[in-house]
């Protein structure tokens, strides 16, 4: 008996488009209000592998500084060394 090998499809890449893409936050404040946030500067990746969705991958880089709580003031103030977070240290997450 001969077989044929089975065809398999190369894992397809598709690029992060901003016009489609919102990386999104909410913070509970005392339980009292809820403040809401976005990062402005994402970039990334996804790898489908469609035969086997295990290997299917994703990689995102969200450029930290340009966070937006719509308050200029905090803004400021998160990305100061008052905080010890990947915003104020030149570091993305």
């Amino acid at each position: 008996m001969i077989t044929a090998p089975l065809s398999q499809a190369a894992p397809v890449g598709y690029d992060i488009d901003m016009s489609h893409t919102n990386v999104l936050f909410d913070v509970n404040h005392l339980g009292l209000s809820t403040m809401i946030g976005r990062f402005g500067d994402v970039a990334g990746t996804l790898m489908f592998d469609e035969d086997n969705i295990e290997n299917s991958t994703v990689s995102v880089t969200v450029q930290t500084a340009s966070i937006n709580t719509f308050h200029e003031k905090r803004d400021d103030h998160l990305r100061s060394p008052d905080f010890s977070t990947p915003l104020n240290s030149g570091n993305d997450f």
